[in-house]
């Protein structure tokens, strides 16, 4: 594996970053999702609305990339709650994650921002690997518009 570098998504990067979403999700996560939840999800990740998202405001977003390709995405809502988070399949267990959750966590400790808690709704294949990294089940798997979750948080450690 060459070097990875995390940085900020900047804009023309969206088209590339919505179909890392779609092929990671359309081989792990929608296989166990109804239509609609597909469909859902798919609207949520188009190109379009990851620009709309950015230029709001209030959502952070980076890209992990292996020279010119981006194997990664983390996106941040309102600096405490982990909206994306997606890694190319080549490079799962490679703490990619990981890396791009740590970046994100400081981007929020610099942002002066303590939210006490970074919360996700983790689809029921990522649980484990968001229990590797620190997350706790808060509560049952929940479906909404055909997507399935399990609400889970982390401690945010300001320091």
């Amino acid at each position: 594996m060459n070097q990875v570098i995390i940085s900020e998504m900047h804009s023309g990067e969206e088209i590339e970053v919505s179909k890392l979403i779609m092929d990671v999700f359309g081989v792990f996560i929608g296989p166990g999702y109804v239509p609609q939840g597909v469909e859902e999800f798919a609207k949520y990740v188009e190109a379009e609305a990851l620009r709309n998202r950015q230029i709001s405001g209030d959502h952070y977003a980076l890209v992990a990339r292996e020279e010119a390709r981006i194997i990664g995405f983390l996106e941040m809502r309102n600096n405490c709650h982990l909206s994306l988070l997606f890694v190319h399949s080549d490079y799962h267990r490679k703490g990619i994650a990981r890396r791009l959750l740590h970046q994100g966590m400081d981007a929020v400790r610099k942002s002066g921002v303590n939210p006490g808690f970074i919360t996700v709704k983790s689809s029921p294949y990522a649980v484990p690997a968001y229990e590797r990294m620190g997350f706790i089940t808060a509560e049952n798997e929940q479906e909404e518009n055909g997507i399935r979750f399990v609400p889970m948080k982390k401690i945010f450690q300001s320091a």
